[in-house]
């Protein structure tokens, strides 16, 4: 506290590449850090903290002293804070919106999706476009099928989509195709179906892929499921009752 204390008259007055380690320094160990977000002029070092940072991020944004990859890493940083400012988060919004998305940039989506979602920042042109990207990634640039580890980035991505009750059609195309993807783990077609499910979106291989993740309730990838997983797995029964087609409700 005491060094928080003694930077934060300072923090506007640092480089960028300072700053930058400022946000991820403490983006590190956000959950140790108990900080008000509900004022911008507390009294202590620490509640002041989040306006001074965001302030100084805003005014780098808008001097166009950090490349696009760091203005999303710092605006994930920010997320996993928690700190939103009006002033800073539509500095950052309008430069995401100005950059082109470019193929180096492809694994930027999911930081980029993770803080929106977790500023509850619904900002539909944006979310639009990043779904649109994501989408062409899909198709020129990934493997089919996808491998293991992208299949859990898709999932991410949708998401934190999902929080933010934003829908497309493309996405949830992209999910479905993955429920006969052959290197998809019983666990993540069971997060498929739900994120589907959630999404009232229910394709044809819905059924089957219901029907061939209950067949291999046994197996150790579904056995080590975490409560997280249980709700979710809970949530494709409830969904498809309530919004599934009339062929689906009855065979569950």
């Amino acid at each position: 506290p005491r060094i928080i204390q003694q930077l934060v008259p300072h923090v506007g007055g640092l480089s960028p590449d300072a700053l930058a380690a400022l946000c991820g320094s403490h983006a590190a160990r956000a959950q140790q850090l108990e900080v008000a977000q509900s004022t911008e002029l507390g009294t202590s070092a620490l509640e002041q903290l989040p306006g001074a940072v965001t302030q100084a991020v805003k005014h780098v944004v808008e001097a166009g002293k950090w490349d696009f990859e760091q203005v999303v890493r710092i605006f994930d940083d920010l997320g996993r804070l928690g700190w939103y400012r009006e002033a800073a988060t539509a500095t950052v919004l309008a430069q995401c919106m100005q950059t082109s998305l470019l193929e180096p940039h492809a694994p930027l989506l999911v930081p980029l999706a993770r803080a929106c979602a977790a500023l509850r920042v619904h900002h539909a042109p944006l979310l639009h476009k990043m779904v649109l990207w994501h989408c062409w990634c899909h198709t020129y640039l990934r493997p089919r099928p996808l491998p293991t580890e992208q299949v859990d980035e898709l999932l991410e991505f949708a998401g934190h989509l999902l929080e933010l009750s934003f829908q497309s059609l493309e996405l949830q195309g992209i999910l479905a195709e993955q429920l006969r993807n052959p290197n998809a783990s019983p666990r993540q077609v069971l997060a498929l179906l739900a994120a589907l499910a959630r999404f009232s979106h229910f394709p044809p291989e819905f059924k089957e892929a219901c029907a061939k993740v209950c067949a291999e309730s046994n197996s150790s990838d579904l056995a080590s499921l975490s409560p997280a997983d249980l709700v979710n797995a809970f949530n494709i029964h409830l969904c498809a009752v309530f919004d599934g087609p009339a062929a689906l409700k009855h065979w569950l």
